[in-house]
């Protein structure tokens, strides 16, 4: 069979998996970079068993597990430091690992399976019926990917954003040093008033923090950190705070909603797609997972157009109901009236509920894995 050839419009996490993706299956890839150099943005990131099972379809699980962290236990408290939600893991279901090193680990993959990247290369527009032009200049191919993040450029010359909206919290995500076996395989989340916590071990010598709060408050989104602000309202974790450098970046987080994800020979993916709150962590999960079943599709049907919607057809369903449980999960802090007391009640009844409910703790689990099974799960002190 004459090898086909697919263009791609951005070098993230979702490109690269899509790009090595499909490689392995003999096609011809190019990557369009916009910036001078190949590098992820951002800090650490949840790998669950739907975006595992594709980096072990790469032959990069293991090389991912030795770079990362795998997580055994995961822990959720309150103001007052009462446990509302246990996370015990019997197996290996979840890794977290630094987005840079994932990064690295598919860029140089895909340049071993021969996948050629332009950087500095600006795409400005897309044609459905097979070719992207970037620069100036044309290129013709049998499958364009954009893959080119929230205001991706790819999906809206063709006109398949049905809308963008803000939501009223946003986040800090940061690396910090790790000492020796500290925190190791447990990753805790702590709630204090509207804000959240999140410390997460995602290599030998690296901590991941989330610090998450309503976009509307100053100390949420200052950036170099405001540490006092955190420190006040987490002072257990002081220490690992004031190891926060200068540089950080922070998010307002967003939710996107498409009219379709492809047209003609044009497919978008990742957050161009389904840009969500990172409640589950399945923002990039889900690129990951939505890229291997792109291939598979593609392997089963020649004919491009017919692939992109028989793919949509599959996977746009479990997808949106991840963004969907994503955005719910945010309600809990930001939608539900607050004050110190009541509002720590209301959330804790929430846990608590989820906890004692078979079907909602195994819905929420499944979701949290992208609609694959976690090992185990347990909520509210069960195990």
């Amino acid at each position: 069979m004459t090898s086909r050839h697919c263009e791609i419009a951005g070098a993230g996490i979702a490109g690269l998996t899509t790009a090595c993706v499909l490689a392995i299956r003999g096609w011809s890839v190019q990557v369009h970079e916009r910036s001078n150099e190949l590098r992820e943005m951002g800090a650490g990131i949840y790998l669950k068993n739907n975006s595992l099972a594709v980096l072990e379809e790469l032959g990069l699980l293991e090389e991912i597990k030795a770079s990362g962290m795998i997580l055994r236990a995961g822990r959720i408290s309150g103001r007052s430091g009462k446990v509302l939600a246990n996370h015990i893991v019997h197996g290996i279901d979840t890794v977290t690992v630094a987005r840079g090193a994932l990064h690295r680990s598919l860029t140089n993959r895909a340049q071993g399976l021969g996948v050629r990247f332009r950087t500095g290369s600006q795409v400005t527009a897309v044609d459905p019926a097979g070719s992207l032009t970037a620069n100036g200049e044309r290129f013709e191919a049998d499958l364009v990917v954009g893959a080119d993040g929230v205001h991706s450029i790819v999906r809206d010359s063709l006109g398949l954003l049905q809308g963008i909206t803000m939501l009223e919290e946003g986040g800090i995500r940061v690396l910090v040093p790790r000492w020796p076996d500290e925190r190791e395989g447990m990753t805790t989340e702590q709630w204090s008033g509207t804000c959240r916590l999140g410390i997460v071990p995602c290599s030998k010598d690296q901590l991941y923090l989330y610090l998450i709060g309503p976009a509307r408050e100053s100390g949420v989104h200052t950036v170099p950190v405001n540490k006092k602000f955190w420190c006040d309202l987490f002072p257990e974790e002081v220490d690992v705070l004031n190891r926060i450098g200068d540089i950080a970046r922070y998010d307002q987080f967003s939710l996107i909603k498409v009219k379709g994800w492809s047209a003609g020979r044009v497919a978008i993916i990742g957050d161009s797609v389904h840009a969500q709150p990172p409640n589950l962590g399945q923002g990039a999960g889900m690129a990951i997972a939505n890229a291997s079943a792109l291939g598979a599709a593609l392997g089963e049907n020649t004919d491009v157009p017919t692939a992109l919607r028989l793919w949509e057809e599959s996977r746009r369903p479990v997808t949106e109901e991840v963004q969907l449980w994503s955005y719910r999960y945010g309600l809990i802090f930001y939608a539900l009236p607050f004050n110190a007391l009541f509002g720590e009640q209301i959330r804790a009844s929430i846990m608590s509920m989820i906890g004692r409910i078979r079907y909602t703790a195994r819905k929420l689990a499944w979701l949290r894995h992208g609609g694959h099974p976690p090992d185990a799960l347990a909520l509210g002190g069960k195990t």
